[in-house]
């Protein structure tokens, strides 16, 4: 199983300043648990032939407090899983790298799984266009 050290600040709206960078606001998606204080805000999980298999997701630490994401993890349709380190900053979003290690592609499901093996965040996707990212935020709070 790989862990991704998450140690990348991201400002959610700088990286949506180039213009390829398309939101599908659409219902391709569905928050199905959104319980506990980290979230996901964006995702490119059906990456464009170009980026080669890279997608990733933006989480949100929705607390006054810093938390830990050692042993957190990531896990996808099929159950593949990836394991989280590092901490998130209250009020702040992390970008995670998803390379070929998790599952995506133009349906599917991807969740967040706290230490404990809690799963705080999970959402499904479906019928999403190569290069297109879901903006998660307004269904959230």
């Amino acid at each position: 199983m790989k862990i991704i050290k998450v140690d990348l600040i991201f400002n959610r709206f700088v990286a949506f300043l180039h213009p390829s960078n398309k939101l599908d606001d659409s219902s391709n998606y569905e928050v199905m648990i959104n319980e506990g204080n980290i979230k996901i805000l964006t995702a490119y999980l059906h990456p464009r032939r170009s980026d080669r298999g890279r997608g990733w997701i933006e989480v949100y630490n929705n607390s006054a407090e810093v938390i830990s994401l050692n042993n957190w993890k990531i896990v996808d349709s099929h159950g593949k899983e990836v394991n989280l380190e590092g901490l998130i900053e209250p009020n702040k979003t992390r970008r995670i790298m998803l390379y070929k290690d998790i599952s995506m592609g133009k349906s599917g499901s991807i969740e967040i799984n706290d230490a404990n093996s809690k799963t705080v965040f999970k959402m499904k996707y479906r019928d999403l266009d190569k290069g297109k990212k879901i903006s998660v935020s307004q269904k959230i709070n």
